[in-house]
C-alpha cells in the first residue's frame, strides 16, 4: 500500500496526488508511468508521473476514469501501485523542441520537457483547453522552457481558440526540429494533422490499461498498420503513424 502524502486541487475537476513510492521514485525516468489500483477490487489506472521527489511521485487525476482516485484524501492509502511502466524518453540530439498539450497531457510534457532542458535543448511549450479553469502548472513550466504559450477556447487566458486552430499563427515564424504532443486522442490527432509535412512529431500515448505488462491487450494501438502495446513499446510513438481514429473509438469518451 502507498500513502497519499498530499492531495491538492490544482484546476477545475483536477487533483494532484503525491504518493509515497520510494522505490519507484529511484527508478522512474521521463515519459514513464505507473499503474495505480485505488482500492481492493477496483481496476487499475495508468497515469504519467509528473513530479518526482526523493521518496514520492506525483500524478494528476481528472476525468471519468479517475473518480475513485480523486475521492482519496491526504493520509489515505492506495491499494497497489506498480512501476515504472513503459520506456524512458529517448532524448534526441536536437537544438530545439516544441511541446504541445491539452490539460490531460500536461504531466507528460512537464516531465519530458524537464529532461530536454537538463540536456541543454531549447524548449517551447504550448498548452490549452476549453478555459483557464482547466489549466495548471503554468508557473512550473515557465521554469523549464524558453517560452510558453496558452490557448483557451473561451479566450479566458492567452490566445482564443483551440491549440490546433492557433498552431499556424503561433509557429509561423519558428523552425523546430521536433514536436512532442500529449493529451486526449482527439487532441493529438488534430495536432499531428498540422505538423505532418512540417515537423517530426512524437505522440505520448497513454491508452486504457488494466495491467502493466500488456497481457490484457487493452493498451494496444495501431501504428503503421501494426499492433503495438503502450506498456511495452511506448508510450512514445511516431504521431504521424498512429491510428487515432481507432484509438478514440476503442477507449470511448473517458479521456475526452
Amino acid at each position: 500500500m502507498s500513502r497519499v502524502v498530499k492531495k491538492q486541487k490544482i484546476a477545475d475537476g483536477t487533483y494532484l496526488l503525491e504518493l509515497e513510492a520510494p522505490e519507484i521514485a529511484k527508478k522512474i525516468g521521463p515519459g514513464q508511468f505507473v499503474l495505480i489500483r485505488p482500492k481492493a477490487r477496483t481496476e487499475g489506472i495508468c497515469l504519467p508521473v509528473g513530479i518526482v521527489k526523493r521518496n514520492t511521485i506525483s500524478v494528476v487525476v481528472k476525468g471519468e476514469n479517475s473518480k475513485v482516485l480523486a475521492s482519496l484524501k491526504s493520509n489515505d492509502h492506495v491499494s497497489d501501485i506498480a512501476g515504472p511502466i513503459g520506456n524512458q524518453t529517448s532524448i534526441e540530439e536536437v537544438e530545439n523542441v516544441v511541446f504541445i498539450s491539452d490539460s490531460y497531457g500536461i504531466p507528460s510534457i512537464y516531465n519530458i520537457a524537464q529532461a530536454y532542458k537538463d540536456s541543454k535543448v531549447q524548449t517551447y511549450i504550448i498548452i490549452g483547453d476549453k478555459s483557464r479553469k482547466f489549466l495548471y502548472w503554468e508557473d512550473k513550466m515557465k521554469e523549464i522552457t524558453n517560452k510558453i504559450v496558452i490557448c483557451t477556447e473561451d479566450g479566458s487566458r492567452g490566445h482564443r481558440g483551440t491549440v490546433p486552430s492557433n498552431l499556424r499563427n503561433i509557429l509561423s515564424d519558428s523552425q523546430f526540429e521536433l514536436a512532442i504532443v500529449a493529451g486526449t486522442p482527439s487532441f493529438m490527432h488534430e495536432v499531428s494533422k498540422f505538423t505532418r509535412q512540417r515537423i517530426k512529431t512524437k505522440a505520448v500515448v497513454n491508452p486504457l490499461m488494466i495491467d502493466p505488462i500488456g497481457l490484457s491487450g487493452t493498451c494496444r494501438i495501431r501504428v503503421d498498420e501494426k499492433i503495438k502495446f503502450a506498456t511495452i513499446d511506448g508510450p512514445e510513438f511516431n504521431a504521424h503513424s498512429v491510428d487515432f481514429d481507432e484509438l478514440r473509438e476503442r477507449i470511448g469518451r473517458g479521456f475526452e
